[in-house]
């Protein structure tokens, strides 16, 4: 009888082990609900010859633009050190990325004079916390949130001040987030947000689902029913997905951010790259839809509007990505939704910039008339995005 390859057998244990340390895969359902909504909807529609020449304009775009998880980092404001208080600063700026948009003109709405510079949207929160970390004031650190007699609200309301006549909207929920968040950290991963990312196992979808199912103002879940349907649940995860999104930006892919399954992530459904998917015209909207927006009446949070709207961006951007990697086959590896959506909003804000300029200057350009004329966006406040 022959003796056993002992070689042999300790290769195939140690592919055995190997296998069983891979995490699990996860399923946030964020793509396959998209899909659904997608195949559903009545007042918003994917336009397919657009998407085609949209993604090779994209990607030929990227390219020169140098897009990669670099490009993050990069930023003036955006924290530079590769470490653990990175993170912590990540999960705050992502536990309060929503809802930045505002009625005023650029002089009266809400921004933060930081650094010499004055910073609007999403850029005057990142400004607030550094601004809050200049000062002293330990506004990432979970322990600190949920004691309040160190922060009280009111020491929390100095920290997001205003430089303009506008305060920063939903102040309140904000506050209501860091406290719920500071809870769950403080009770369940001893304050640490780093406990919650090992946890995940390196799994991107894993860490969505970790901080939806333990946070519920990352539940990012909604019912929805289409026309002459049954109601389901939908679920966006938009800054859940976020999060998770600019921890591998920061870290470049290493240490924090190696995610092996981070193609798992959809865009990141809001109110600002629906717009320049609207522009690009690889999402058609009805005439009732048209008209409400172009009226700037709200929607309110779960509205079939504001779902259609949601659901067709994140498959538009997952068709915009196949067709990429279908037509370019060199971009496989080097594209995904995340850089298409960092992409699309840049491009959204650029608009929106030269929109503001050329009504400031009330003079119009060679092909501005065409970006002024851009739908706005959907008018919806919530914490979700």
């Amino acid at each position: 009888e022959e003796e056993p390859d002992l070689e042999l057998l300790a290769l195939l244990r140690s592919h055995l082990a190997a296998k069983s340390n891979k995490p699990a895969k996860v399923d946030t359902r964020a793509l396959r609900d998209a899909e659904y909504i997608a195949d559903n909807a009545i007042d918003v529609a994917l336009q397919r010859e657009h998407i085609i020449e949209a993604a090779d304009s994209i990607w030929f775009a990227m390219q020169e633009k140098g897009y990669s998880t670099e490009t993050w980092s990069e930023h003036e404001i955006h924290p530079k050190e590769k470490n653990e208080e990175a993170l912590n600063f990540i999960f705050t700026l992502d536990l309060l990325n929503f809802s930045f948009w505002s009625e005023l003109n650029e002089k009266k709405r809400f921004k933060i004079h930081y650094r010499g510079k004055k910073w609007t949207g999403y850029w005057s929160m990142v400004a607030a916390l550094q601004r809050a970390l200049d000062e002293g004031i330990p506004i990432t650190c979970p322990y600190f949130w949920v004691d309040t007699q160190i922060c009280p609200d009111e020491l929390l309301r100095h920290v997001f001040r205003s430089d303009s006549e506008e305060n920063i909207p939903l102040l309140e929920e904000r506050i209501a987030c860091l406290r719920e968040a500071g809870e769950v950290l403080c009770e369940r991963y001893d304050g640490r947000f780093a406990h919650m990312v090992t946890e995940a196992n390196e799994s991107a979808s894993a860490l969505v689902m970790l901080l939806a199912e333990n946070f519920p103002c990352f539940d990012d879940s909604h019912q929805w029913a289409p026309f002459g349907g049954t109601p389901r649940t939908v679920h966006f995860y938009k800054r859940a997905q976020i999060l998770v999104a600019d921890i591998w930006a920061c870290f470049n892919k290493i240490s924090y951010g190696t995610f092996s399954d981070i193609s798992t992530i959809t865009m990141f459904a809001d109110y600002r790259v629906p717009v320049i998917l609207h522009a690009l015209s690889c999402l058609r909207y009805s005439p009732t839809l048209t008209s409400h927006i172009h009226r700037l009446l709200p929607i309110p949070t779960g509205h079939p509007f504001e779902i259609q709207i949601r659901g067709c961006s994140i498959w538009c951007v997952e068709m915009i990505k196949r067709t990429i990697e279908r037509r370019h086959p060199k971009s496989r590896g080097r594209v995904n939704s995340i850089l298409i959506d960092f992409y699309l909003y840049d491009t959204a804000k650029e608009m929106e910039r030269r929109a503001a300029e050329r009504e400031k200057k009330e003079r119009w350009k060679n092909g501005e008339e065409k970006i002024g004329a851009a739908i706005p966006h959907h008018r919806t406040r919530s914490i979700w995005y």
